[in-house]
């Protein structure tokens, strides 16, 4: 599995604080988009193998190379597929890389302590399923059917939902469950995530982004 290197703290900067001048002159104010499509759904895929495999100790986690999908008419799809082999488990999984910069955001300084960070965690859950599920569709569909991957298909696939912002049920818990018509939806936050560790830097799985980022480097000429 490739895995890039990031700076934990700059990540929590460049995501949780659009004030912050962490970057001096190179503010990510007009770049978060754009560098979001590049990196966004591939880094929360592998922040979530990371707490997968370190947190609740499964083994040999890896992301799949296709998507969840659905067979016409619906043809609705989610971000990504992750395997486990010991123990045996599937997730599907849907990103959304909502942050301070989204609409509706609120900045969370790197120095947040525990009592601040947990009253965003939970102000964010009150508001998406403090009285029944208020989910966007969008982020909703990750509750649907999709055709399993080959050689996956005996497996019950588990729904996870991959937010950036701070999100927990109780305290500022990296994974949150919420039950809904007897399906149980897992809810990871990656702010969450990266402020329950102190590595300096993390090391993530992200084969596709490393793929882009090679190409990228292939497009791209030297700067003198």
């Amino acid at each position: 599995m490739n895995s890039i290197r990031f700076n934990r703290e700059a990540l929590l900067h460049f995501y949780d604080d659009a004030q912050t001048a962490f970057f001096k002159l190179l503010s990510p104010k007009g770049h978060v988009s754009g560098i979001t499509g590049l990196i966004g759904e591939e880094l929360l895929l592998g922040m979530l193998c990371r707490y997968l495999r370190t947190c609740d100790g499964l083994h040999d986690v890896r992301i799949l190379g296709d998507v969840p999908r659905q067979q016409p008419p619906g043809r609705k799809k989610l971000d990504g597929w992750i395997v486990s082999k010991a123990p045996k488990r599937l997730f599907q999984v849907e990103v959304k890389n909502w942050s301070a910069h989204s609409l509706g955001g609120r900045n969370l300084p790197v120095s947040a302590g525990k009592d601040e960070l947990t009253r965003e965690s939970n102000r964010r859950w009150n508001e998406y399923f403090g009285n029944g599920n208020h989910l966007p569709e969008s982020a909703g569909k990750v509750l649907l059917e999709f055709n399993r991957p080959a050689g996956e298909e005996n497996f019950a696939a588990e729904p996870v939902i991959c937010f950036w912002h701070p999100i927990a049920k109780q305290g500022c818990d990296p994974m949150s469950t919420f039950t809904e018509e007897n399906r149980t939806l897992q809810i990871f936050s990656g702010s969450n995530f990266l402020r329950s560790i102190q590595d300096e830097y993390v090391d993530i799985d992200s084969p596709r982004l490393d793929q882009r980022l090679q190409l990228l480097n292939l497009l791209c000429a030297r700067r003198q």
